[in-house]
């Protein structure tokens, strides 16, 4: 066993590795525990449900904590989890104990899930084609990101001009088409990503944090560039 952590350690910094080593010779933490049983009782039912979304909110919560150093919810590094099939065997008997493969493939499921209460059920299954689509596309993938993300950059550069001005109206007409593009020109499919956005106040923490992740900002700087679009987008509609 105790070979077994030290070969773990090669995952890890000095530094990482003082904090982690913890979590290695012990295992994962109460809330963990909790969590992994809490999905395995959920693995395989609806992944859209109010308990599954309040599940994945919960995970993201501790997974924060985790990356963030906090020393009693420490997990595997990305590093570590991506090379689990070259694990000591003892480690991978106690990934198995907790179902960690299944519990993982359904927390993924949950998170793309997210957003589905905004769209009609026809709408959500369209619009899960497309997303596989784009995510299956690396190049038009990486181009919907760069353009997600030059638009709140520019946006923030923004921020001290008035949101009705040209400036402002330009950096709307660039978020419509942007929703143009990742809804294929589908009006029903354009409505459920308007409808998620309008929401935005009332996001649970999974929405939130692939919101801010495709802008790579934080809450405080995404809600300002939010409103401001907002602002700009209002003007921008004909009265």
């Amino acid at each position: 066993m105790q070979n077994s952590i030290e070969t773990m350690k090669k995952y890890y910094t000095e530094e990482a590795w003082a904090r982690r080593r913890r979590y290695y010779q012990i295992g994962p933490s109460r809330e963990w525990v909790e969590l992994y049983r809490d999905a395995n009782a959920l693995t395989g039912q609806d992944p859209s449900s109010d308990a599954a979304q309040a599940l994945a909110d919960r995970w993201l919560a501790l997974s924060v904590r985790a990356w963030t150093g906090d020393p009693d919810v420490q997990t595997d590094s990305p590093a570590a989890w991506m090379d689990r099939e070259n694990w000591p065997e003892v480690m991978k008997q106690r990934s198995a104990e907790y179902h960690r493969e299944e519990v993982a493939a359904f927390i993924k499921r949950v998170a793309m899930s997210a957003r589905k209460k905004y769209f009609s059920e026809a709408a959500w299954a369209r619009y899960v084609q497309l997303r596989e689509r784009l995510i299956a596309d690396t190049a038009a993938r990486s181009a919907f990101w760069q353009e997600r993300l030059d638009l709140f950059h520019d946006i923030e550069a923004a921020l001290g001009e008035d949101p009705s001005g040209e400036k402002g109206r330009a950096l709307a007409s660039r978020w419509m088409a942007q929703l143009d593009g990742e809804s294929a020109g589908d009006p029903e499919v354009k409505a459920g990503l308007l409808n998620c956005w309008a929401n935005r106040r009332s996001w649970s923490a999974t929405v939130r944090w692939y919101m801010e992740g495709l802008a790579m900002m934080n809450t405080q700087r995404f809600d300002r560039a939010a409103d401001f679009l907002d602002q700009a987008c209002r003007a921008a509609v004909p009265q």
